[in-house]
């Protein structure tokens, strides 16, 4: 399951290429819909749009899951990683690709050694790999190299390769320490969403929930 869905990565990179570079083909909707199997073939909605580039204002919901965070910090890893996914579904509707917000929420209700594979669907897609490729040039590539790697060791990888780390989100140091498929997924989130503040506070606390193992 997992070897097709790094193919799935390296088709979707390729329906990425602009349209306009010499040699560029446009995907066909079977591609499209093999890298994306939750979006009909013929769905023409088009990518979710990103949220603006200015700061959230700060309202009565952010308050209120800024005190949740701050109340599950003492509990184990894996219920604040279910609890930041949930929350970051519900705050983002129509803000990330739906396929992406949808991984995020699913974590609550799956095992932990199920949860790779929820994030890895979830980054599956062109708007995904797109807003990927922005954070990491290698794009699809060092997605696909996670399948060589053991979980300890993807982290890592990331920041050699993407040069991540070194913002708000995240330290190079604490990024070689976190599971490199979750990296990537809220590296991509973040890159999507901008500066939205309690949105990227909960992708920090969700990074903080999801070491390396």
């Amino acid at each position: 399951m997992r070897t097709v869905l790094f193919a799935m990565f390296a088709i979707v990179s390729w329906g990425c290429t602009d349209s306009s570079s010499p040699g560029a083909t446009t995907p066909s909707q079977t591609e499209t819909a093999a890298a994306n199997p939750t979006q009909p073939a013929n769905d023409t909605s088009g990518p979710a749009t990103a949220a603006p580039s200015g700061k959230a204002e700060a309202g009565p919901e952010s308050g209120k899951i800024r005190e949740a965070m701050k109340s599950m910090e003492a509990q184990p890893a894996e219920s604040r990683q279910a609890f930041a996914g949930a929350a970051l579904a519900e705050l983002t509707q129509g803000r990330l690709p739906e396929p992406l917000r949808k991984a995020f929420g699913d974590l609550q209700s799956a095992p932990l050694q199920g949860r790779r594979l929820i994030l890895m669907k979830g980054l599956a897609t062109p708007e995904a790999v797109s807003a990927w490729t922005a954070v990491c040039p290698a794009g699809a590539t060092v997605l696909g190299d996670m399948e060589k790697l053991a979980p300890k060791d993807q982290g890592k990888h990331l920041v050699t390769t993407c040069k991540v780390g070194g913002d708000s989100l995240i330290t190079p140091a604490e990024a070689e320490r976190t599971d490199g498929i979750a990296l990537a997924a809220a590296l991509t989130a973040a890159q999507l969403l901008g500066k939205a503040e309690v949105e990227r506070e909960l992708l920090a606390f969700f990074l903080k929930a999801s070491p390396a193992g």
